[in-house]
């Protein structure tokens, strides 16, 4: 759990330092859906559940936004182990803290169409647990490239109502010996604030 740890610190940190001029002109956005990894390292914990926080920021002169997100996402499975008949739970998880640059059309009224994209350094995870042969617990972490894209509205003078969608590249991680990546696609609901309020 060091990395996890490690990962969930920095976010608090780069969250405290960003959240101050953020909320002068910027987003600060909710995003909850579903993540589909490769079946081939992950097998049925391939689809997971995620959450996560983005945030943007720009200056009135800049053509372009600062971005920065984190994202978690886990899922657990049960089986039966044919020799003994005991049981065995085994839990994925993939932690992620991403930073780049983001392109928000935000001039048109309440609709606000958004592309950006970036690097972020991913931590994965796979912890098993059994009756029969105790808990086993391998971690990898690898830098990525993600894209991302979307729309939401301003519903009110500050609120945002959304969707995002989102695509990760270049992770080779490998837990238990198995190697593969952490690359993903990603869609979920965006809910969040944004400032200056609309008028």
């Amino acid at each position: 759990m060091r990395l996890f740890a490690k990962l969930v610190m920095g976010c608090a940190l780069a969250g405290a330092a960003a959240i101050g001029p953020a909320l002068a002109v910027g987003n600060v956005n909710f995003v909850g859906g579903e993540r589909g990894l490769d079946r081939d390292l992950w097998g049925d914990l391939d689809e997971q559940d995620v959450f996560g926080v983005m945030a943007d920021y720009t200056a009135p002169t800049w053509p372009v936004r600062l971005e920065g997100a984190i994202f978690f996402s886990s899922q657990t499975t049960d089986f039966v182990e044919p020799v003994f008949f005991t049981e065995t739970e085994v839990e994925g998880r993939v932690s992620e803290l991403a930073v780049g640059l983001n392109k928000t059309w935000d001039k048109r009224g309440r609709m606000r169409p958004y592309v950006g994209g970036g690097l972020a350094w991913v931590v994965v995870e796979q912890e098993i647990r059994s009756e029969l042969f105790g808990d086993d617990h391998e971690d990898s972490d690898a830098l990525g490239v993600y894209v991302h894209g979307g729309i939401f509205w301003r519903v009110g003078a500050t609120f945002n109502l959304g969707f995002d969608a989102r695509l990760m590249g270049t992770t080779d991680v490998g837990f238990f010996g198995a190697s593969g990546d952490a690359s993903y696609g990603q869609v979920g609901i965006l809910l969040g604030f944004g400032w200056p309020p609309h008028p």
